[in-house]
């Protein structure tokens, strides 16, 4: 059996990266115009509410991990199937829209 790593490579730590990071979030409570330098240029404060949603709209960073985005990215959303099964000429449009 011929060892993955050569004997004469030393052996070294993992790398490591942290999980958790900030994220800016812009929330508001109903419709504003798009925020375009606001994106670069605003203080975020920090989401301090726990029981929900900030209590001001504003500028906010919320703490996350890679965990929790890939969970919400594939729990998410429903399944199209029966959707397309009840409604077959969305599917057909599809298909002639690729070819």
């Amino acid at each position: 059996m011929t060892p993955m790593i050569p004997a004469h490579v030393p052996d070294k730590p993992p790398l490591t990266y942290a999980d958790s990071f900030d994220i800016p979030v812009l929330f508001r409570n109903g419709p504003a115009a798009k925020p375009r330098k606001q994106w670069r240029t605003a203080e975020h404060k920090a989401w301090s509410a726990t029981d929900g949603f900030p209590k001001a709209d504003g500028w906010y960073a919320p703490t996350t991990t890679w965990r929790e985005i890939i969970k919400a990215a594939t729990e998410v959303g429903r399944g199209i199937t029966p959707h397309l099964q009840n409604q077959p000429q969305y599917a057909h449009a599809a298909a002639r829209s690729t070819d």
